[in-house]
C-alpha cells in the first residue's frame, strides 16, 4: 500500500516582483471599486471604497507595505520608510493599476452611461480639501506603520480605512475626496475630473503627503 503525500509547491518570485504585484492588485481593486460606485451614483460609495482599501491593506501590507497610493509612498519615503527607488517603482505601478482599472470600468459600464464631472466652485477650496484629506491619511499611515511605537500592531488597516472614511464624508462634497494621485488620474481618464483640474488634485495630494511627513518627523522624532 503506497502513501501519497502532497506538498505545497512554492513559486520563488523575486521579492521585488512580489511587492510590485501586491501594489498593483491592491491599487487596481481600490480604484475599480471607487470609479464603479461613483459611476452608479451610489450613496454608499465612500463606505465601499474604504472597505476595499481596508481589505487590500490587510491582504497586501505584509508583502509591500500596502500603500496603493503614490501620496502614501511619497510620505513613507520621506520618513525613510522605503528607499527612493522603491517609492518611484511603487508610484509607477500604482498609476498603471489605476489606468487599467479605469479602462475595465469603462468597458463594464453600459453604453448609455453618461459621466457626471465633479462640479468645481473654487479650485482653491478643492486643493485645500485634498491637502487636508491626504495629510490626514498619510499622517495616520505613518503613525501606525512607520512609528517605532506602533510596530507590529494589528489595527493598522482599520485605522487607515477609518481615516479615509471620515475625510471622505467631511471633504467629499468639496473635492470628491480623492486623496490619491492614482485614483485622481483614473477619474480624469473616466471624465469625472475636467481638463487641467487634474493638476489641482495631483498638487494637493502630493503637498498633503509632504506636509504629513514633515509634521510626523517633528512629533515622532528624537523622543526618549
Amino acid at each position: 500500500m503506497s502513501t501519497i503525500t502532497s506538498q505545497r509547491v512554492l513559486i520563488d518570485y523575486p521579492v521585488f516582483l512580489k511587492r510590485m504585484m501586491a501594489e498593483f492588485i491592491g491599487t487596481f481593486f481600490l480604484v475599480l471599486v471607487a470609479v464603479m460606485t461613483v459611476a452608479v451614483n451610489s450613496g454608499y460609495a465612500p463606505l465601499a471604497i474604504v472597505l476595499a482599501l481596508m481589505v487590500m491593506v490587510f491582504s497586501g501590507a505584509h508583502i509591500s507595505g500596502g500603500h496603493f497610493n503614490p501620496a502614501v509612498s511619497l510620505g513613507v519615503w520621506s520618513c525613510n520608510g522605503i528607499p527612493a527607488q522603491r517609492m518611484l517603482y511603487y508610484s509607477g505601478v500604482q498609476v498603471a493599476a489605476g489606468i487599467v482599472a479605469a479602462g475595465i470600468a469603462g468597458w463594464l459600464l453600459p453604453d448609455q452611461f453618461v459621466v457626471k464631472p465633479i462640479v468645481f466652485t473654487d479650485w482653491t477650496r478643492v486643493i485645500l480639501a485634498e491637502i487636508l484629506g491626504t495629510f490626514a491619511l498619510v499622517f495616520a499611515v505613518l503613525n501606525v506603520t512607520v512609528s517605532r511605537d506602533t510596530v507590529n500592531n494589528g489595527y493598522y488597516g482599520l485605522a487607515i480605512g477609518l481615516t479615509v472614511t471620515v475625510m471622505a464624508y467631511a471633504l467629499g462634497g468639496i473635492s470628491g475626496g480623492v486623496f490619491n494621485p492614482a485614483l485622481g488620474i483614473s477619474m480624469y481618464i473616466m471624465g469625472y475630473i475636467p481638463k487641467l483640474h487634474i493638476l489641482t488634485y495631483l498638487g494637493g495630494d502630493l503637498a498633503g503627503a509632504s506636509l504629513a511627513a514633515f509634521v510626523f518627523k517633528l512629533v515622532d522624532g528624537n523622543r526618549e
